[in-house]
């Protein structure tokens, strides 16, 4: 008997071998169909919205967490003309409400990305200041019948290679291919093969994540009462926001080591600069000459009167000089960097608030607060290019010192974030990050 118990375990296995090996190498015979379907009904992607605004959602709020999703698919947005009202801007919505904090969700998506393809782009990422990253991936290779395997081999090196890159304490989610039919444009019989096939894929996403500490997965069902004659809507993201929130913060916390190191952090006022690519954004930005533009300059006035101060500027920090782009209240053009407030500002994570400047060892010295214009109070916060360098920051000071309920830095955060938006503009190919090429 124990001798045949071998035999026994062989010939049950030997026909899901079966079935796998046939699976495998009809998947092969039926690649370069897909492929070419899957660019049939991506042509007719053409007239379906997407969003065109800058690829970023913020909630303001206490002790901000910063979150980035990466992918393709349902990242991109698809069947709405807003990241507000697509992935960032819902899952940025759902993390408040059920935690308390402020969010930023930056988005970095491409119709094109698959497994194999994102990792020279997240390379390029300042990883570190992001508390959870959200992977959504694998439609397109749903789509084209990437085998089981190197689906398998592609996530591991990417999720491992995002494990060396990031901190401890990042968590890092893993999305489930959502059912192919449920994409409008490949609700076709063809859509059943790849839908099996990401059923299939999704498996080995679950067994791949599984054991790891900092990893998750989260499914992406169909959302339901769906239109069947449209791409997608915004209730699909709400919906699907909501799963990954929890995910996030099953407690309706964010990670509360997390969340504590982030706010020791924010006391100390610590953020690392990375000089050489923090210049290299400023100048692929095209900041160092020239003058903003009116909505800028409109902004800028509109900081100074809402917070009733003196004066306001937006500021970008080159090289040991700071570059006043859009001013109001001062005729100041530029400032010797090592003298500025806002060297300071855009290294702290939330921003900067100085009530009164005699009264702060960091600034009671300083030419400015000694001399005209004789800085009192002072509100800051730092304007980022889309890689999360800081470039430069929004503030507005006044000659008379301010009481903590006078003022909230949130205001502040609001201006310099569409200020922000507005400078992404001047990057090539316009704001948007997720590619308007033809996708799924």
């Amino acid at each position: 008997m124990t001798s045949a118990q071998p035999d026994v375990a062989r010939s049950s296995a030997q026909p899901s071998r079966i079935r796998s090996i046939s699976a495998g190498i009809g998947a092969r015979m039926l690649a370069p169909v897909m492929r070419a379907w899957s660019v049939s009904q991506g042509e007719r992607l053409s007239p379906v919205p997407f969003p065109t605004d800058t690829p970023q959602a913020t909630v303001s709020g206490p002790n901000k967490a910063n979150v980035l999703v990466f992918g393709a698919g349902p990242a991109v947005g698809w069947g709405v003309r807003s990241h507000d009202l697509a992935l960032p801007g819902s899952l940025a919505r759902a993390l408040s409400a059920r935690t308390g904090r402020g969010v930023q969700v930056d988005l970095v998506a491409d119709s094109s990305f698959t497994a194999a393809t994102s990792l020279e782009s997240l390379s390029a990422l300042d990883l570190d200041r992001y508390e959870n990253i959200v992977i959504v991936l694998g439609v397109n290779d749903a789509i084209r019948l990437t085998p089981l395997g190197r689906w398998e081999s592609e996530l591991a090196t990417l999720l491992d290679w995002l494990e060396g890159a990031t901190s401890d304490r990042t968590k890092i989610l893993v999305t489930g291919i959502q059912p192919i039919r449920s994409i409008h444009t490949f609700d076709t019989p063809m859509g059943d093969v790849a839908d099996r096939h990401a059923r299939s894929m999704n498996c080995v996403t679950t067994a791949l994540v599984e054991p790891r500490t900092r990893a998750g997965y989260v499914a992406l069902p169909s959302p339901p009462g769906g239109r069947r004659d449209r791409h997608r809507e915004s209730g699909a993201y709400v919906y699907w926001a909501r799963s990954l929130a929890i995910a996030l913060a099953p407690d309706g916390v964010l990670d509360p080591h997390t969340a504590t190191e982030h706010r020791e952090r924010t006391a100390r006022g610590l953020v690392q600069i990375d000089e050489d690519r923090r210049q290299h954004a400023v100048d692929e930005l095209g900041l160092a000459d020239g003058s903003a533009d009116a909505r800028i300059d409109h902004l800028v006035h509109v900081a100074r009167n809402a917070l009733q101060t003196d004066s306001a500027i937006f500021s970008v920090l080159d090289h040991d000089r700071q570059v006043h782009k859009a001013r109001s209240g001062t005729d100041l053009l530029e400032l010797p960097r090592a003298t500025t407030f806002c060297d300071f500002t855009i290294r702290t994570p939330d921003g900067m608030l100085i009530l009164d400047a005699t009264e702060d060892e960091r600034f009671r010295n300083n030419q400015w607060v000694t001399g005209p214009p004789h800085v009192r109070f002072y509100a800051g916060y730092p304007i980022e290019a889309p890689d999360g360098q800081r470039v430069g920051s929004l503030c507005v000071f006044d000659s008379r010192p301010r009481t903590a309920d006078e003022v909230s830095i949130e205001l502040i955060e609001e201006l310099a974030l569409l200020i922000q938006r507005e400078l992404w503009r001047y990057l090539p190919g316009g704001a948007n990050t997720a590619s308007a090429a033809q996708s799924r």
